[in-house]
């Protein structure tokens, strides 16, 4: 089950009041009583072997118990379009749920370059975490792109390396650059490699997979 948050998307008829106090709510009394909701629901879905998933937002908005309400949690949009301080921003959030053993659930829309989709995929596998993640790819999962075997997603987060972040599965490295200026970072079987501003390489059984 997905679960859309009323973020003011659209905008409340009228200004939300607090049931227990009669005041107005605030925007942390209002994310509060949405976890609680969710969490009531999650766990009658649980007992019927169902998870529930929530689209949060934005990004900027980093809740402890409205992340936690739920088995998984997404964003609007994944990372492929995303660049530098969007990037990183949309990073954070998902370390945080992820560090919090929540499950990330990475989509990315329709209408994107070759480049990107590869940007987008690298983006999802350095959030991934073992349960309940997964990533929405723009197009068929015919596409040769989504044909790697990383490996379970590792317990340890991506680390920055310069200006790109890296992370090793089983049986791939992955690395993005979100930065401007190149980054050079090794990867497994390829050795160094360079990756340019706004690109990512994924290698896997041999093969590197890239944005250039």
């Amino acid at each position: 089950m997905d679960i859309i948050d009323a973020d003011n998307d659209p905008d409340w008829s009228d200004s939300p009041v607090n049931p227990a106090t009669g005041n107005l709510m605030t925007e942390k009394q209002r994310r509060q009583k949405l976890a609680d909701a969710l969490a009531l629901v999650r766990a009658t879905l649980k007992i019927q072997g169902y998870s529930l998933m929530a689209e949060n937002g934005p990004p900027e908005t980093i809740d402890f118990h409205q992340i936690n309400s739920t088995d998984a949690v997404s964003l609007r949009d994944g990372f492929a379009r995303l660049t530098a301080n969007d990037w990183a921003t949309e990073l954070r959030y998902y370390q945080h749920v992820a560090g919090w053993e929540v499950g990330t659930y990475v989509q990315d829309r329709p209408g994107i370059t070759r480049a990107q989709m590869v940007y987008g995929l690298a983006g999802y596998l350095l959030v991934a975490i073992p349960r309940d993640s997964a990533y929405v790819a723009p197009t068929g999962p015919a596409n040769s792109i989504y044909a790697i075997r990383p490996g379970t997603p590792p317990t340890t987060p991506a680390t920055a390396d310069g200006g790109a972040w890296t992370r090793t599965y089983p049986n791939a490295v992955v690395a993005v650059n979100p930065s401007d200026l190149p980054a050079t970072v090794a990867m497994g079987s390829a050795g160094q490699v360079t990756i340019a501003g706004h690109g990512a390489a994924i290698e896997s059984g041999g093969h590197l997979l890239s944005t250039g």
